[in-house]
């Protein structure tokens, strides 16, 4: 059958919607002629201007995006994504210059002073109002978006997801990968057992400290417990420093570095994904710590060229674990 509902939308918006005579007749048990001659009277009368049909605006591609100005009570400044919904339903069917107000509560769990986990309930207040209500059109998926989008990398839309397929290949490698060097580093770690410098780990611990505060004031939380987090994160800053120390060591040892030409031939492979110039990726390599990123990189190589891996099945692995726990047990 042909597809005409684009322009049945486009009509229905208008108008061209008649009331259904027999429904309503049924609903107020009245003949469909008296309800028709009212009908009439209502319409020549102007109390009825038109007839236009309801849409969920979703269904049809047409949705709107709503630009909201939230001022918030508490002093410091609350995560926008826990409270999403409270705002989405609070600010439907406003219109610009409304506002509303709305309260969050969220359950946290704190350690006391014995050491027990108490939970509470913190309140969060918020105060709204619609800066701008805008349509959101979907842009036809044609060459000129495409290349806008992909940075000219691509021009249709099959090499557009045969490179979305690319790109999510590369991030599950990328998560495999780096399991893969938590792994390798505790192992490394294990096999070179020696006690890290306690200044060291205090400074990386301080450091830890100090960005999970600051993360979670980002979030809204009042209480930081400090103690609890110390005991969490020493173990992680005591294995930083570890390996940082046998990295250095390797490093000296197999004599690893990154020298100008690869630094340089690693921008110029970079510029051509990001569309960034050359001679400033250098630069911003140069003067940052991802110089220091490369040469890990690299001793990993190293340390995978030099390492027997073994590939085994998840069915195996469950099996091993399963065996473990019997043992334990």
């Amino acid at each position: 059958m042909k597809n005409i509902k684009p322009r049945l939308i486009e009509l229905l918006k208008e108008g061209n919607c008649t009331p259904q005579i027999s429904v309503i007749a049924k609903e107020l048990q009245e003949p469909s002629t008296t309800i028709h001659y009212n009908v009439k009277q209502l319409e020549q009368e102007g109390a009825i201007k038109s007839y236009k049909a309801v849409f969920d605006y979703k269904k049809i591609d047409e949705g709107f995006c709503t630009y909201i100005f939230v001022n918030l009570s508490q002093e410091e400044y609350g995560n926008p994504e826990r409270v999403a919904k409270e705002i989405i339903d609070n600010s439907n069917g406003k219109k610009i210059g409304e506002t509303f107000t709305f309260t969050f509560n969220e359950e946290k769990t704190i350690k006391n002073k014995e050491g027990v986990e108490e939970k509470y309930t913190e309140t969060y207040e918020y105060s709204a109002v619609i800066k701008g209500i805008k349509k959101a059109t979907k842009p036809a998926l044609d060459e000129v978006l495409i290349k806008k989008i992909t940075k000219d990398k691509v021009s249709t839309e099959s090499e557009l997801r045969e490179q979305i397929k690319t790109d999510i290949q590369k991030y599950f490698e990328q998560q495999t990968d780096d399991i893969f060097r938590s792994k390798l580093i505790t192992e490394i770690i294990k096999n070179n057992e020696f006690a890290a410098p306690h200044a060291l780990v205090s400074n990386v611990l301080e450091d830890y400290l100090k960005r999970e505060e600051e993360q979670y004031k980002k979030m809204g939380y009042k209480k930081y417990d400090k103690a609890e987090a110390s005991k969490r994160l020493a173990k992680s800053a005591e294995v930083e420093v570890k390996w940082y120390l046998i990295k250095d060591s390797i490093q000296k040892q197999e004599n690893i570095s990154m020298s100008e030409d690869e630094l340089t031939a690693l921008a110029t492979k970079d510029a051509e994904q990001t569309g960034i110039a050359v001679d400033k990726l250098l630069n911003y390599y140069k003067s940052s710590n991802y110089a220091e990123k490369f040469v890990e990189n690299k001793v990993f190589d190293f340390l995978k060229a030099n390492t027997t891996i073994k590939k085994v099945t998840p069915e195996h692995t469950h099996t091993h674990n399963h065996e473990e726990d019997e043992h334990e047990g």
